[in-house]
């Protein structure tokens, strides 16, 4: 839609890898914290403490591979989408 009101492919490119990047920041963050909170709370109801034991490298791995494997996802849609002309997308969509 933005190629039909003028955009060019690169701008609809760079305005995914933003829109990308922001959407791995955001689950990165909220899966954090769900991640994080409610195990606590589990923890501190059995056991009385609510201490992790997760190491800062397990996390450091965990949350790298979970944004890799996001930002794949979003560069290999970014190189996809733009290929075909905006006029021949419009009618596949119909």
């Amino acid at each position: 839609m933005l190629r039909l009101v003028g955009a060019t492919r690169r701008q609809v490119v760079r305005m995914m890898g933003l829109e990308n990047a922001v959407i791995v920041l955001a689950a990165l963050l909220v899966g954090s914290l769900v991640a994080g909170v409610v195990p606590s709370v589990f923890s501190q109801a059995l056991t009385g403490s609510s201490r992790r034991r997760l190491d800062g490298a397990t996390l450091a791995l965990i949350l790298g591979g979970a944004g890799i494997l996001t930002l794949a996802t979003g560069v290999s849609t970014t190189r996809i989408a733009p290929r075909q002309r905006p006029s021949a997308a419009l009618r596949g969509a119909e």
